[in-house]
């Protein structure tokens, strides 16, 4: 893909929050706290733990985690009593370490949703 037309369609089609600065840094892969960009410049990823990726990128025990999982199930939504073992494993896990009385997780996929639902 050229490069010069993926900066315009980013620009034309992406809204990226709290920044309207120009042309953004195109990021093109990421191992561990790093990222680099399209010239294989690397940059420290501090913002990682801001949506996603608190525990790093590209990590083999988690790649290897997620890709044994998935070729399973990826996915299972818990409305209408539908559930599955590892949702069920995490939760129980969750009560033991949650104060007393705390004992049920509701699973959601970001923090806009938990505070929305709660």
């Amino acid at each position: 893909m050229n490069k010069e037309e993926l900066h315009r369609w980013d620009q034309e089609h992406v809204v990226h929050p709290w920044s309207y600065a120009g042309p953004s840094l195109m990021i093109a892969r990421a191992k561990g706290t790093r990222y680099w960009d399209e010239e294989g410049r690397e940059y420290l990823d501090a913002l990682g733990g801001i949506q996603n990726c608190s525990a790093g990128h590209s990590r083999p025990e988690l790649i290897e985690a997620a890709r044994t999982q998935m070729e399973k199930l990826e996915y299972v939504p818990m409305h209408w009593n539908f559930t599955n073992e590892p949702a069920v494993q995490l939760a129980r896990t969750i009560a033991t370490l949650t104060p007393e009385g705390l004992n049920q997780t509701y699973f959601v996929s970001s923090g806009s949703e938990a505070t929305e639902s709660a």
